[in-house]
């Protein structure tokens, strides 16, 4: 999925990945975490937390009505290690 650089109110640059109405997914980038648990706060619906406090994801698309804070989960990751991307089209 492409990204591009936004530029935020400010003067912040930072990555955002370029969402559209198709189903979207969230993943974890395991190297990347931290364990930090914000998303797990934002996002208890989809988010879990293994033993050691790092996040679970399964492969199901975020649901509609949740995507707005999915986003804010992504933008507020300090680790950058939350990504959301689009669902693989289902065969058929």
């Amino acid at each position: 999925m492409p990204s591009e650089r936004r530029r935020r109110a400010g003067g912040h640059d930072e990555h955002a990945t370029v969402v559209t109405a198709t189903a979207v997914r969230l993943r974890v980038d395991p190297i990347a975490c931290d364990a930090f648990g914000y998303c797990v706060e934002l996002l208890p619906e989809i988010v879990g937390l293994d033993e050691w406090g790092f996040p679970v994801l399964d492969d199901t698309p975020v649901p509609p009505y949740l995507i707005d804070l999915a986003k804010r989960a992504v933008r507020d990751c300090p680790r950058r290690a939350l990504l959301l991307e689009r669902a693989p089209s289902s065969p058929g």
